[in-house]
């Protein structure tokens, strides 16, 4: 009679966990670094490879018009331009040698009235981030909330109105220094700024909600790239 051979199960050997590398630019304590620390583009303009977060995406519209997208959802090859007034204006007229999609045509009329346009956008981005942190419950209003959330070891984003008064931007700064928070971004103005959170003029607003932080951040340097250059 044949004899089945024994099976013997065969040893599993644990596959080694090594930890994964941290990326450079990740924060001690964050779960991810930002996609906009992580990515670099080239501006069409200056040719320099920049953080997505000084770059606006354009993508080119049914009518050859080159079309913003803030989200940078909408599809087609996009084109990369410095977020300053200057790079925009020399992309919008065609003043400069540049690679260019299919179908976009350049320079554009009423290119002074597109950069318009464009600060508008910017602006009403602005104002729907703030929206956003406000609805999620995570936009504090003034100077004392501030200390209080810096006092509890929250390490929350901050936001300055670009014509708040020297007095109040030197508190801030110091209560950030001394807790070593990070620098405030300066955003829209008062009067806009607390429309944002439906209220009146604000000069200080506190965000604590670390989802919102890449996009508010972002959004925040394009608009002060655009605005105070």
């Amino acid at each position: 009679p044949r004899h089945p051979m024994p099976r013997h199960p065969m040893p599993r050997h644990p596959m080694p966990r090594h930890p994964m590398p941290r990326h450079p630019m990740a924060r001690k304590g964050s779960r991810r670094c930002s996609e906009d620390d992580r990515s670099t583009r080239q501006c069409a303009v200056s040719r320099d490879l920049l953080p997505d977060s000084e770059l606006l995406r354009f993508v080119v519209g049914p009518d050859g018009a080159p079309v913003l997208d803030l989200a940078g959802r909408l599809p087609g090859r996009g084109m990369y331009v410095c977020s300053d007034r200057a790079s925009l204006s020399a992309f919008l007229s065609g003043t400069v040698r540049m690679r260019m999609p299919k179908g976009l045509i350049l320079p554009q009329p009423e290119s002074e009235q597109q950069l318009l346009k464009i600060g508008e956008q910017l602006s009403r981005r602005m104002i729907e981030s703030v929206g956003l942190a406000k609805r999620a419950g995570g936009a504090q209003l003034g100077v004392d909330s501030l200390r209080h959330l810096l006092e509890e070891g929250v390490e929350p984003l901050v936001l300055l109105a670009a014509d708040v008064a020297d007095h109040t931007r030197e508190k801030v700064e110091r209560l950030l220094r001394m807790r070593g928070g990070v620098a405030p971004l300066d955003v829209l103005d008062r009067e806009r700024l607390g429309a944002a959170c439906g209220r009146g003029p604000v000069a200080v607003q506190t965000i604590t909600v670390p989802g919102l932080y890449p996009r508010i951040r972002m959004d925040a340097l394009r608009w002060r790239a655009f605005f105070m250059g």
